[in-house]
């Protein structure tokens, strides 16, 4: 996932690796959180990268040399654009 991520937003070094883990682990676990499930199919690893380069594109702020800015957040009302691609996957809880 982290060079499909890179690819997708031109980063050609490893200076922002740390922090794209991060957001990686953060938005799987927010995934698997929604769906209901302890596990994480690599069917849904799309859905992440989809998402962290969608919200990376949208937060990107300009500077001297041009840089990308990472949103560390990940929410359900964030995910449900997702929603279609993310049913199939989803468990039903039992309480």
């Amino acid at each position: 996932m982290l060079e499909d991520i890179k690819s997708l937003l031109d980063i050609e070094d490893t200076s922002k690796d740390a922090k794209l883990n991060i957001l990686i682990n953060r938005t799987k676990q927010a995934v698997m959180n929604y769906c209901n499930r302890d596990d994480f199919p690599k069917e849904l690893e799309s859905i992440v990268v989809d998402y962290i380069v969608d919200e990376s594109l949208n937060q990107t702020k300009v500077a001297n040399q041009g840089s990308v800015s990472f949103k560390y957040q990940v929410s359900e009302a964030d995910l449900r654009k997702y929603e279609d691609q993310l049913a199939r996957f989803r468990k039903v809880r039992v309480v």
